[in-house]
């Protein structure tokens, strides 16, 4: 399938502006799974990348559908979990923790591990704004909010806005595909349908 990696590998040993870039591939990834109604169920270190990519495969057999009545929460702790990973990934951490015991670690603890130099400072703003304050926003969505549209005219600093990622395309693949399908055997019941109705008809009326 190709060269897989760990999320923790995916985030090394790399410069801080591209544990940033990476970090909202990852976040814009798991907010395409939201809109389709799914959530992540592994630990998010689990996930797999694949090639240096997050696909549909990275979550085979890791996801289920937010209103399965699993985990209610699920979207807001995928987003909890991957903050927390961001804040280790930035701290270059020996390991990456994503617990929600970490995340309560975390709050506790905001000064020294995310209002720091080495926490660029509109993720900063980001992880307090979803740690101290509750709000789950996905953080590409708050980058672009708060950043990219404020800098240059618009035109971010080596992060390129993501449109749609592989998960994304996938599942709209997907559900076109679903789609169809279910035209495909629509018409035809249809078809048969109105003929049985006709046959019904001239029975009652020419019998």
């Amino acid at each position: 399938m190709g060269d897989k990696m760990r999320v923790k590998e995916f985030l090394s040993n790399i410069p801080q502006e591209e544990v940033t870039r990476r970090l909202l591939y990852i976040d814009r990834s798991i907010q395409e799974l939201h809109e389709n109604g799914l959530f992540v169920t592994c630990n998010m270190n689990d996930i797999e990348v694949i090639d240096n990519q997050i696909t549909l495969a990275s979550f085979k057999n890791k996801f289920d559908y937010i209103n399965s009545g699993f985990n209610e929460n699920g979207p807001k702790q995928d987003i909890l979990e991957l903050c927390a990973i961001g804040i280790c990934a930035y701290n270059k951490f020996n390991e990456f923790y994503s617990s929600l015991d970490f995340v309560r670690f975390l709050r506790d603890n905001i000064d020294k591990y995310v209002d720091n130099d080495l926490v660029p400072e509109v993720m900063r703003e980001y992880y307090i704004d979803v740690l101290e304050r509750g709000n789950y926003e996905y953080a590409n969505v708050y980058y672009l909010k708060n950043y990219v549209d404020k800098v240059d005219n618009g035109r971010e600093r080596g992060i390129q806005k993501t449109k749609s990622t592989a998960v994304g395309r996938a599942l709209t693949n997907y559900s076109e595909k679903e789609a169809a399908y279910v035209n495909i055997l629509f018409f035809p019941a249809l078809a048969t349908l109105i003929y049985l109705v006709f046959l019904v008809t001239h029975f009652i009326f020419f019998n």
